[in-house]
């Protein structure tokens, strides 16, 4: 459905993209994920048309895309409904009437049909965004940060919406920083960082590689990372905070002895499994 081979992209000599790689396929929910300032953004808008890339190409299968930005902008007199109308009218398109009551429905909008949208909470404004973006019925979404700062039920009324999407054949392919976001409802990954893909996985895939055990500790006092490596089951150690997160060859019982034999003032333990956050920093601080 998409493929983006070699993408540069330089502003005044700045490099935001720096021969940036990924394949999406039709039917992905697809995490383009990264911090803010990684080039999340900027890729969309290449995508888009918005902007033009320096150098790369970009493939698209299909010519039926709809586009969401992060902070939609609306006719705030209008109500839902007649926001709605103006876009049907916009785009020819037919039964409006019907398209209309089915996407305020399938966006959980149907009860405030009838409200100025200058009276919508974020989280339904991003769901009237959404509805827009839908009018037209395209197979590609292209979604910037659509869930970012909405409160935890209007994070998940977003997800359910791309859930229900992917049933109905669509493909999604959407920014964010929000990890949690990308576990509950992608197959495919992305992680971007400084204008490079340090990984491109499914999700599966990424449950069998990254599958190693974890350990988080903290100490009374700063800690040398090069003493931490010294284990020998310890392959990798990444300092988050106030927390040292040690990276495993293989699970042991006999790691908590090895780091009391250490010079350390331990103050917690604690053993977890990979979590997409604990890849995500490996990722970005390696």
């Amino acid at each position: 459905m998409i493929t983006v081979t070699d993408l540069h992209k330089s502003y005044n000599g700045l490099q935001v993209l720096k021969g940036v790689n990924f394949n999406v396929s039709k039917g992905d929910i697809y995490g383009f994920i990264g911090r803010n300032g990684a080039g999340k953004s900027t890729t969309l808008n290449i995508l888009t048309g918005l902007i033009s890339q320096t150098s790369g190409s970009i493939k698209i299968n299909n010519r039926q895309i709809g586009y969401l930005p992060e902070s939609p902008m609306f006719y705030d007199y209008m109500t839902a409904y007649e926001y709605l109308k103006f876009i049907g009218t916009l785009k020819r398109s037919p039964n409006i009437v019907n398209r209309i009551e089915e996407l305020l429905e399938l966006v959980g909008l149907t009860h405030a049909r009838k409200k100025r949208i200058k009276t919508y909470s974020r989280g339904m404004r991003q769901r009237l965004g959404l509805a827009g973006v839908l009018f037209h019925d395209p197979e590609l979404l292209l979604l910037d940060e659509p869930s970012s700062a909405l409160d935890p039920q209007g994070r998940k009324d977003i997800l359910d919406i791309l859930l229900t999407l992917k049933t109905q054949g669509k493909t999604i392919f959407f920014s964010t920083h929000i990890l949690d976001d990308v576990e509950r409802v992608c197959n495919k990954i992305a992680i971007l960082d400084e204008g490079i893909i340090k990984l491109e996985s499914t999700v599966k895939e990424l449950v069998t590689q990254y599958e190693d055990p974890i350990y988080k500790i903290t100490t009374a006092a700063p800690t040398d990372i090069s003493l931490l490596k010294e284990i020998k089951q310890v392959v990798d150690v990444k300092k988050e905070n106030d927390e040292y997160i040690l990276y495993l060859n293989q699970h042991s019982n006999e790691i908590l002895k090895e780091l009391t034999a250490l010079p350390i003032t331990i103050t917690s333990f604690n053993q977890k499994k990979s979590t997409l956050e604990d890849i995500f920093i490996r990722m970005v601080q390696s």
